[in-house]
């Protein structure tokens, strides 16, 4: 027993689990050769070069420009993704490559690739046609991510029609159409599958000038979020703490 539980020591035991991550997730093969020949650093490496980038994506919304070093240990990954297309030009790979220069914050690229997978017969692509008109609005783009949004209106995925609703109203606000993006957000507000489209709103409302109305916004994210789950609580921490400065703001100058 002793001889087994030395034999599948710990080191070996992650070694198995990560060359069969490489298999399952169809990484660069090679990977497997300098876990096993490596021993530690490889395992380390292929964690922070490979599994790292993934696990903070997912904890970055679409279009947000990533840290310096989310950057840095993703470079791997679009390395990996590019060559993937290069060898094989097919839509998936292609998108791949569009999502990842997107959570890299580099819209310009990601819009290219996106428009190329939406030129084929994925052209209805909710998902891409979302992707792309938010790259298009962190580049400024406003009445070609309008153009996107306007066609997603009727998408049969009702948390992606969410989605392109709310940021819709945002397009509607930075161009300076109060009434559109008004309309838009008193919309979706009540809707929306979370607090942002509220907090979103209060914000629009307060720099309007309707202060009584912004705070009810605020006060309403504050009800919603004492009866969400735990789990739900600490995805939304973001929106109900800006309610609650919000509401601070609003109380002082009353």
């Amino acid at each position: 027993m002793g001889y087994l539980l030395s034999f599948f020591s710990l080191p070996m035991i992650l070694d198995v689990l990560l060359i069969i991550h490489v298999v399952k997730t169809n990484r660069d093969r090679s990977w497997m050769y300098i876990i096993l020949f490596i021993p530690i650093a490889g395992a380390l490496a292929y964690f922070f070069v490979e599994i790292l980038p993934d696990l903070l994506r997912r904890r970055t919304r679409p279009g947000l420009r990533m840290s310096a070093f989310k950057s840095f240990t993703s470079g791997g990954r679009l390395a990996r993704l590019e060559r993937d297309l290069r060898f094989s030009p097919t839509f998936a790979n292609r998108r791949a490559v569009a999502d990842e220069l997107a959570a890299q914050g580099r819209c310009a690229e990601a819009c290219e690739h996106y428009e190329q997978v939406l030129s084929g017969f994925d052209s209805g692509n909710v998902e891409v046609n979302l992707a792309l008109a938010q790259c298009h609005f962190e580049l400024g783009n406003n009445e070609r991510a309008i153009e996107i949004l306007v066609k997603l209106k009727d998408a049969p995925s009702l948390f992606k029609k969410y989605v392109s609703d709310l940021l819709l109203a945002r397009v509607y606000e930075r161009m300076g159409k109060t009434a559109e993006a008004d309309r838009a957000y008193a919309d979706i507000a009540p809707r929306f599958p979370g607090l942002e489209a509220r907090a979103r709103y209060g914000l629009f409302l307060r720099a309007q000038g309707r202060s009584e109305e912004a705070a009810k916004e605020f006060l309403a994210i504050e009800e919603q979020f004492e009866v969400l789950p735990g789990h739900n609580r600490r995805s939304e921490r973001e929106w109900i703490s800006l309610a609650r400065r919000e509401l601070k703001i609003l109380n002082a100058g009353a």
